[in-house]
């Protein structure tokens, strides 16, 4: 149905110019009104269909929560794990920056992959702890239960290195990924 949407936008398009360009007042006015359903639509369906996708990921949870096995990507993870708006709000620009960039790489790994309970949970240590590499991350958690703020100050000296790596442009390089090792056996190995 989406894609219908997107395909009737552009013919709406023309019929409003054509209608009018002839002088046609009648037909530009049908393909304005046309135009604006088909607009309110668009919007309608993108809506159910990031509900239902939300839903079936609670649902996935749920289901690993419980000793089951679900299927899960890098991009599904990162976006329910992190609060861009609280970032914005709460970190320094080069720290948002950086956490958006390290977001926007997350979003393009789409791939799911089948994970258990500490699959799921590894998965979840190995994205959270980058991000509070970067900034405190219980600042823009959006509520993730991984976050914390009681050894802020002894990560400051990897946040400054990290910060050293990334204005290099090495996120994800060898040395991130190092650094980034370090860090999650310092401050998440109780999850690990």
């Amino acid at each position: 149905m989406k894609i219908i949407t997107l395909l009737l936008f552009p013919l709406f398009i023309g019929m409003i110019i054509g209608g009018f360009a002839s002088g046609n007042t009648a037909m530009g006015v049908v393909s304005i009104i046309l135009l604006v359903i088909d607009i309110i639509l668009g919007c309608v369906f993108n809506f159910l269909h990031a509900k239902k996708e939300a839903n079936n990921f609670v649902e996935r949870v749920a289901c690993v929560r419980k000793g089951g096995t679900a299927y899960f990507s890098v991009k599904e993870v990162s976006n329910s794990v992190v609060n861009l708006k609280d970032a914005l709000l709460v970190l320094s620009r080069e720290e948002y920056n950086y956490v958006k960039k390290l977001y926007d790489a997350f979003s393009l790994d789409e791939d799911k992959k089948l994970l258990d309970q500490r699959g799921f949970l590894r998965l979840c240590v190995r994205i959270c702890s980058q991000y509070d590499l970067i900034g405190e991350y219980y600042r823009f958690c959006g509520g993730c239960p991984f976050a914390d703020d009681f050894s802020e100050e002894e990560k400051i000296e990897y946040r400054l290195r990290a910060k050293s790596i990334l204005r290099k442009g090495g996120l994800f390089s060898a040395e991130w990924q190092e650094l980034q090792e370090e860090f999650e056996d310092e401050f998440y190995w109780m999850i690990r």
